[in-house]
């Protein structure tokens, strides 16, 4: 079931697209994404990756670019990972499609892809979906 969105998350949204054309700082505009999209499926936390073509036209690999988390403090520097059906965050790159995961631990074995457990070993934090 997808979440509806309501006449503010509408709102927010045009905002965002606005700040796209105004924002001079990548980094405040990826930081406002990625707040309004958590705000809007109602997220405890969330990662914001881009991503990178290295060569032809075709995006090859995701770089890492911004964490959020409201339950523990958050700093990861900046990584990349191929866009393939090994990870997680590479497979959606890959096919371009929404995925939505009751539990992150619980992933189907149909999927080709994993959930990367680093950051909730050294925090403590259990992701979910």
């Amino acid at each position: 079931m997808r979440p509806t969105l309501s006449q503010t998350d509408i709102e927010e949204l045009h905002a965002i697209g606005a700040a796209l054309v105004a924002e001079r700082d990548l980094n405040q505009l990826l930081t406002r994404i990625l707040e309004k999209s958590r705000q809007m499926v109602r997220a405890d936390a969330g990662t914001l990756y881009l991503a990178e073509t290295l060569v032809g036209d075709t995006p090859s690999q995701l770089r890492f670019k911004l964490a959020q988390n409201d339950s523990v403090p958050v700093h990861l520097d900046e990584f990349v990972i191929p866009i393939d059906k090994k990870s997680l965050s590479g497979f959606v790159a890959l096919t371009r499609k929404s995925l939505r995961l009751t539990d992150v631990y619980r992933i189907p074995s149909s999927y080709s892809f994993h959930f990367n457990h680093e950051f909730d070993r050294e925090t403590g934090y259990r992701s979910r979906s």
